[in-house]
């Protein structure tokens, strides 16, 4: 499924960044997750989901929407798709893989533990993404 480049980034970055505002971020959310998020589950689906969409799409790693704001986010967003490209594909993880990612990362207690978490899940998910292509 295709997102646009706003949305995409504001999982990758954790700023809201969509033209389409919060509805956006639901809709890509549910998408990665499988699932029909409320309001408080947002935060940990997107920490979920941000390594998968970073491992299909690691050209947006250095991006960090830093001094975007409501003034400047058109040109921000019109510099990123002349960069990225308007929307992006993306394939989400299985519930297993999810489970799992989401596991990890919860349990973790010290930085060191969730960086490993964090890490672990980004595997997984290039993993994922690896196995769907064929490549």
């Amino acid at each position: 499924m295709q997102f646009h480049i706003g949305v995409v980034l504001s999982v990758t970055t954790g700023k809201l960044l969509s033209r389409g505002g919060i509805g956006a971020c639901y809709k890509i959310l549910n998408y990665m997750t499988g699932d029909e998020l409320h309001t408080h589950q947002l935060p940990r689906a997107n920490k979920a989901a941000r390594p998968a969409v970073l491992a299909q799409h690691p050209q947006l790693a250095d991006e960090t929407g830093e001094g975007v704001n409501a003034e400047n986010i058109d040109e921000y967003l019109a510099r990123m798709e002349a960069k990225f490209g308007v929307s992006l594909p993306l394939t989400p993880l299985s519930a297993a893989e999810l489970r799992e990612a989401i596991a990890a990362y919860t349990i973790a207690t010290t930085p060191i533990d969730r960086l490993a978490a964090y890490l672990w899940m980004a595997r997984v998910a290039q993993a994922a993404r690896v196995a769907r292509s064929g490549s």
